[in-house]
């Protein structure tokens, strides 16, 4: 068990990320429709329960229970991927070998140290535990039905339980063959039913229609991205990533050879239909998230190019892996003689990989002038107006999640200390709460502001900036002002009174209206 306190050490100075804000925010246990409204389309119920419990336990004080709980998960996939690879007959040493791999898979460190990936990497646990329940011969058996239970929890952790479920239908009916199909459908019908009746009658929550697939060639340049991505993750090279794959096709085809379609079909039914999986997902995941409409579609990062995300590069090295064990450990029983060059092609990525565990940092996480913002508002003067208000905090990324200022400051006693700021820092970082951007209203009164001057801005009023920029400071009387924050040309309304500002212009030609 050193790896979990070691990758939460990879993963210390960590913190809350973007998509963290919905179930810390927006959700609440009690609530049904908070429960079963979707996520980005991922039906997310169980994860949500687990971030409400250790919101009553440790409220944001700590993120490490929250990272504690994704690691664990993560070490259990690994187990369980063991597992896998010790049915299908490969020896002890080499499945040690080949899932130490995933246990420090850096390129994948999204799913290893992020806490919101409890979503994903649950789905992935739950459908391995199916699919070693359903993974033995003869009818249908206590064994079965916990599987199946399995399966539906994966269901309402992620859509990644849809590909896992295919993967479970597939195995059996691999292992059983045609006689199989009863059994299969037991694993697979109901989990497709509850999904579909899930997707019509739960409330709809964040879209990511945009995201859809305008071509069948983003599918295939998603699949082509996801696949290049993940060997070069495993292996931290181009080159070797290329030695890897080929590595990975003359072994199977080498054990196809040594053991026959029959043997090898029955006795590597998991290990076949996880590698299966592994298109299958990318395929699923490109039809609804290689697209990218508008201007952006050609930004870094976006449309196909999606397939190189860690969460998803994460999930095919998992299901690849134990056919890789399955290639490397048929090879070595044919040539001993390759056994060392083989076993460091594998582990060569290893050093990189935990690298690149120690310097991870989600591109979507919660950025530092974000969370200093954020935990400052609470402790800031006048901010005991904004209880219960609905008005979303002013960063676009979070916006979506659901994340308000009213709820910042009735969370006041879970959320920890901004740090050491004194009183000109705190109103320095919290007046982009109190001044938000409105719509201009009519007939405004507008004139020259030649000087620095003092205005008192009462709640809903606004005060309109036109023709150059103006430099605010919030200064309360009696106490230093704040910093200095820049408006641009637009309407700002106070959510809070007296806001006393003091204005001055950037340049000359700057009007201030009323």
């Amino acid at each position: 068990m050193i790896s979990l306190p070691l990758l939460l050490l990879l993963g210390n100075g960590a913190w809350f990320t973007a998509d963290d804000w919905d179930f810390l925010s927006a959700r609440t246990a009690g609530n049904v429709g908070d429960l079963f409204r979707s996520h980005f389309q991922h039906w997310t119920t169980l994860p949500i329960l687990a971030y409400r419990l250790l919101w009553q336990l440790v409220g944001m004080h700590s993120y490490v229970p929250y990272q504690a709980l994704v690691v664990l998960l993560h070490l259990t996939a690994v187990a369980l991927l063991w597992v896998v690879m010790r049915r299908a007959g490969i020896r002890p040493w080499v499945a040690t070998i080949i899932a130490s791999v995933l246990v420090f898979f850096g390129a994948g460190a999204e799913n290893i140290l992020v806490a919101f990936q409890i979503a994903f990497v649950g789905a992935f646990v739950f459908g391995l535990t199916q699919l070693l329940l359903a993974d033995h011969d003869g009818p249908i058996d206590r064994r079965d039905w916990w599987g199946l239970l399995a399966g539906f929890a994966g269901l309402m952790c992620s859509g990644v339980a849809i590909t896992m479920t295919i993967v479970v239908g597939l195995a059996v009916m691999l292992r059983r063959g045609r006689r199989g199909w009863r059994i299969a459908m037991f694993h697979t019908v109901p989990l497709a039913t509850a999904y579909v009746a899930w997707s019509q009658l739960a409330p709809k929550g964040q879209s990511a229609g945009e995201y859809r697939s305008q071509s069948v060639l983003q599918v295939v340049e998603f699949v082509l991205i996801g696949v290049g991505t993940t060997f070069r993750g495993l292996s931290r090279a181009p080159v070797l990533g290329i030695a890897l794959g080929l590595l990975l096709i003359v072994g199977l085809v080498l054990a196809y050879r040594t053991y026959g379609q029959r043997p090898l079909r029955r006795r590597g039914a998991a290990l076949i239909a996880l590698l299966a999986g592994a298109g299958i997902f990318l395929v699923m995941t490109g039809l609804v998230r290689s697209g990218q409409p508008g201007l952006i579609r050609f930004a870094r990062g976006t449309g196909p190019a999606r397939a190189r995300e860690s969460r998803y590069v994460y999930l095919i090295a998992a299901m690849v892996l134990p056919s890789i064990a399955l290639a490397v450990d048929t090879i070595i029983r044919r040539w001993h003689r390759l056994t060392i060059p083989i076993v460091a092609l594998a582990l060569i990525g290893l050093p990189g990989n935990i690298h690149h565990l120690l310097t991870y940092q989600p591109y979507y996480a919660t950025l530092p002038f974000e969370r200093v913002s954020i935990l400052s508002l609470p402790r800031a003067p006048l901010s005991e107006q904004l209880r219960h208000s609905k008005v979303p905090v002013p960063f676009p990324r979070l916006t979506p999640e659901g994340l308000t200022v009213g709820w910042i400051v009735d969370s006041r006693s879970e959320l920890p200390s901004p740090g050491p700021l004194n009183d000109v820092g705190i109103r320095s970082q919290t007046l982009r709460f109190l001044l938000v951007r409105s719509i201009p209203g009519a007939n405004l009164r507008c004139r020259p502001l030649d000087l620095k001057e003092v205005r008192v801005i009462h709640k809903g009023k606004s005060i309109t900036v036109e023709r150059g920029n103006v430099f605010v400071a919030w200064e309360p009387l009696g106490s230093a002002p704040s910093h200095l924050s820049e408006l641009l040309p637009g309407t700002y309304t106070a959510l809070v009174e007296p806001l006393r500002l003091r204005v001055s212009p950037e340049s000359r030609g700057v009007l201030v209206c009323e």
